[in-house]
């Protein structure tokens, strides 16, 4: 069943995209992107002694067109550098001391992916940059040490894939709810104050 997160949240968040964003170039390019990315998530090209998915690449690049687009990119590159080396840091752990994993991948990961880079960054863009490229470099790091030891390993599986997805959707959820949040906040400021006013004029009176 691997792969089943990636393909139903690529979905879920291809429709969002293109039926709730407003109509402009960034979101013809979102929604075409993430079609390429669920397209190509089987086809697979060999870099060297590499075997990488084409889906994979397709990520990375989309992740440092991001980094284009967001202020502080310095700073944000520093952030993926240091997802980088926390999410090939717990793949290491994983792999020689898997006893040690009190939870499942699917929750462990997402779940300090998730914090680091809401600590780490503010604003749903610069999250997704972050969570791109440093996830996506850390898989190509983990990949090239297993190489050093004769360990071939296809950087892009499917379960890479459900793992990123889960976190992106996990950022989307909570980007929703922030601003939902900050909708009913305002809703209620805006009653109080019309209250107050109504109030004013009657004392007026």
């Amino acid at each position: 069943m691997d792969g089943i997160y990636f393909y139903w949240f690529s979905w879920i968040i291809w429709v969002v995209v293109t039926f709730f964003m407003n109509k402009t170039k960034k979101r013809t390019f979102i929604s075409c992107w993430i079609l390429l990315s669920i397209t190509t998530s089987n086809v697979y090209v060999t870099v060297y002694q590499y075997d990488m998915s084409l889906t994979f690449v397709s990520i990375l690049m989309g992740g440092f067109f991001l980094f284009s687009y967001i202020p502080r990119t310095t700073y944000h590159l520093f952030c993926a550098f240091t997802m980088m080396i926390g999410y090939s840091s717990i793949l290491i752990w994983e792999g020689q001391a898997p006893i040690w994993l009190f939870m499942p991948r699917y929750i462990l990961i997402p779940l300090i992916a998730i914090l680091m880079v809401c600590l780490l960054a503010k604003g749903l863009y610069p999250r997704i940059a972050i969570i791109l490229v440093g996830i996506c470099s850390g898989e190509l790091l983990y990949c090239h040490m297993l190489s050093d030891y004769y360990i071939s390993k296809v950087i892009g599986e499917m379960v890479f894939f459900d793992t990123l997805l889960i976190i992106l959707f996990g950022l989307i959820c909570i980007e929703a709810i922030q601003t939902l949040k900050q909708n009913l906040v305002s809703i209620v400021q805006n009653y109080k104050r019309t209250h107050e006013k109504q109030t004013d004029i009657e004392v007026a009176k």
